[in-house]
C-alpha cells in the first residue's frame, strides 16, 4: 500500500532511560508491544503505569494529549520506533502485525 508517515519527532533514549510511563487501562495490541519495546529497548525497569491520564513528569502513551501516539497512518508502536531509531532485525515485521491487528487498513 502507499503508506503516508507523518514526520516524527527524533527522540534520544537517553532522556528517557529512567521517566515512568503511563497509558490507558485494558491494554490491546498496541499498548502491550509498546510497553515490551519500552521494556526491550529503552529502559527494562520501567515502571509502566494505567490510568487515565499522565501525572507530571511521565511520558504517556497510546491515549489523550500523549507525548507518543498515533501519527499519520502509523500506530503508536511505529511512532516510538521510528522516534527512537530502532532498526534492531524483526521489528519492522513485528510492526507491520502490530499495525494490521491495530488498525486492520490492509497496510
Amino acid at each position: 500500500g502507499n503508506t503516508v508517515a507523518a514526520p516524527v519527532a527524533a527522540k534520544k533514549l537517553a532522556d528517557y532511560r529512567d521517566t515512568r510511563w503511563v497509558t490507558r487501562r485494558r491494554p490491546h495490541v498496541d499498548r502491550l508491544a509498546c510497553g515490551w519495546l519500552i521494556r526491550k529497548f529503552i529502559n527494562p525497569t520501567a515502571e509502566i503505569r494505567y490510568a487515565p491520564r499522565a501525572e507530571p513528569g511521565e511520558v504517556g502513551f497510546d491515549m489523550r494529549e500523549a507525548e507518543f501516539g498515533h501519527q499519520g497512518n502509523f500506530c503508536t508502536f511505529e511512532t516510538m520506533m521510528t522516534a527512537f531509531g530502532l532498526k534492531e532485525p524483526g521489528l519492522q515485521g513485528l510492526a507491520e502485525i502490530v499495525h494490521e491487528i491495530d488498525l486492520r487498513d490492509g497496510r
